[in-house]
């Protein structure tokens, strides 16, 4: 999701999410759908997201279950530094109480859930 269409503040801890909870978090008439997308596709929409930092113009991305890491000094195209994604249900913690997260494969298909 875009930061400029998320409304709600709320900490949603772990757990069944209800239709209440994600009309107080996207109020719109737009529905919230769950696609498939390859990994280079969310490189290049996590690449679209950064690509006016430090400009505040409602594009960053809002994600769960994947983080990155980016460099705001660096040219536009050249500013994400990795992508990487949980493990399928491991929401649990490892050993080191880390989540594990590994590299993304442009080649594999992960569930993402938008605003259509």
């Amino acid at each position: 999701l875009c930061g400029g269409g998320i409304r709600s503040d709320k900490i949603h801890e772990k757990g069944d999410i209800t239709y209440a909870d994600v009309l107080d978090l996207v109020p719109f008439q737009d529905p919230v759908v769950i696609k498939k997308m390859s990994g280079k596709n969310v490189i290049q929409a996590i690449k679209h997201s950064i690509l006016n930092l430090p400009k505040l113009d409602g594009r960053f991305a809002h994600v769960s279950g994947l983080k990155y890491t980016y460099d705001s000094r660096k040219d536009p195209q050249d500013r994400l530094i990795n992508v990487k994604v949980n493990r399928f249900n491991d929401e649990e913690k490892d050993n080191y109480n880390q989540f594990n997260y590994v590299d993304i494969e442009q080649d594999k298909f992960y569930s993402v859930a938008s605003r259509e």
